[in-house]
């Protein structure tokens, strides 16, 4: 845990680094990053800054709601990442067996600690994701070796929230179990990176570093369930 004395100068750097980018799900590929494996698919430069709108929009404008792919609460559907939309191509990226562990790969291009959670849906071949549907399919994970990187909130080993174990930048692996009873020809899995950037008060009625709304980032990844 960190002093009080640190606090300050923490936070005065923190309100610098959430001007920068951020991170993106790499396996399964998102489909704002579907550009960087090749796919014919729309360049979007900015695919490791879905981040909701950004602080102000999700929850001074609309009431901590974000897109289900990452994209601002209030834009008109089909969202720029939602199927139909610029990026919502609807493109496999990959192929898994029902009830099988599988290892997803996420990119920190700068690390704002918290921790991550996976969402899963089943969907028809011009179906549109829900948050209900993916509310439904909570991916399991198996958390890191090492103890998580997070300053001050409490930790919830719910068995669902995979906390970032490093200050470090770049390529974080999540080892999560599939549904057994799940199969499609596409499903929707949903990376959710929840930050621990911000001073607000915890369940406990105490304040803490990483309690309260935080910075969130979201997108979704095509993919084939066997």
């Amino acid at each position: 845990m960190f002093s009080r004395a640190w606090i300050l100068p923490l936070m005065a750097a923190l309100m610098v680094s959430e001007v920068r980018s951020h991170g993106r799900l790499m396996k399964p590929l998102q489909r704002s990053s579907l550009w960087r494996g090749g796919y014919d698919a729309p360049t979007n430069f900015n695919d490791n800054e879905l981040f909701c709108g950004g602080f102000d929009v999700q929850y001074g404008k609309n009431d901590g709601k974000c897109g289900e792919c990452g994209d601002p609460w209030q834009l008109p559907r089909p969202r720029p990442n939602e199927l139909g939309g610029e990026y919502g191509l609807g493109i496999i990226t990959e192929n898994y067996t029902a009830g099988d562990t599988v290892e997803l790969a996420v990119e920190l291009t700068t690390n704002h600690w918290g921790y991550f959670e996976f969402h899963l849906c089943p969907v028809g071949p011009e179906e549109m994701v829900t948050q209900e549907c993916l509310d439904k399919y909570k991916l399991k994970t198996i958390p890191a070796e090492k103890p998580p990187v997070f300053p001050q909130a409490p930790i919830i080993e719910d068995g669902y929230r995979w906390y970032v174990p490093t200050h470090d930048r770049g390529f974080f692996y999540v080892k999560t179990e599939l549904p057994a009873d799940v199969r499609c020809d596409r499903c929707v899995i949903q990376w959710t990176y929840t930050t621990a950037t911000r001073w607000g008060q915890c369940d406990d009625g105490t304040s803490a570093l990483g309690c309260g709304p935080q910075e969130t980032f979201q997108n979704c990844a095509d993919i084939h369930i066997q």
